[in-house]
């Protein structure tokens, strides 16, 4: 016979369960559509920079990653000599405050990441503790 205090509990625990899975879900498409407008705009970036539209520098840049022969953090931090990349490394430090702003972005996206993480967590934590109440709740 079933217990109606201990149905009540699963019934709460399931609806919880949906919620869960429902947030879970909204949160990992909106960060899969972020991800892909970013991969777009990195792509309409990389190409606009081949084509010379952001400046000598950057195509002779943009050409040397595509040829493997540098990265686009090597440009950043100092490890790539060529007089391109120190020109664009004067470029950045004069747009520094804007580049911060978009640090304070980037950074903002990994929280979120981090939200999406453990939300799976409690989920994944609800449906063990629903399957032990579902092993109490026997039925003869």
């Amino acid at each position: 016979m079933a217990d109606p205090e201990i149905d009540a509990i699963l019934a709460d625990m399931r609806a919880t369960m949906a919620e869960f899975r429902a947030e879970t879900e909204a949160v990992s498409e909106q960060l899969e559509l972020e991800k892909r407008a970013d991969a777009a705009e990195a792509a309409e970036l990389e190409k606009a920079r081949r084509n010379g539209e952001h400046g000598r520098e950057w195509q002779a840049v943009q050409q040397s990653i595509d040829l493997g022969k540098t990265t686009l953090e090597d440009v950043i931090s100092g490890v790539d000599p060529s007089p391109e990349a120190k020109a664009l490394r004067a470029m950045m430090q004069s747009t520094l405050p804007a580049a911060r702003a978009e640090f304070a972005a980037v950074v903002e996206t990994q929280q979120q990441d981090g939200d999406l993480a453990e939300l799976q967590r409690a989920q994944a934590e609800l449906a063990v503790a629903l399957e032990q109440l579902n092993r109490l709740n026997l039925n003869p």
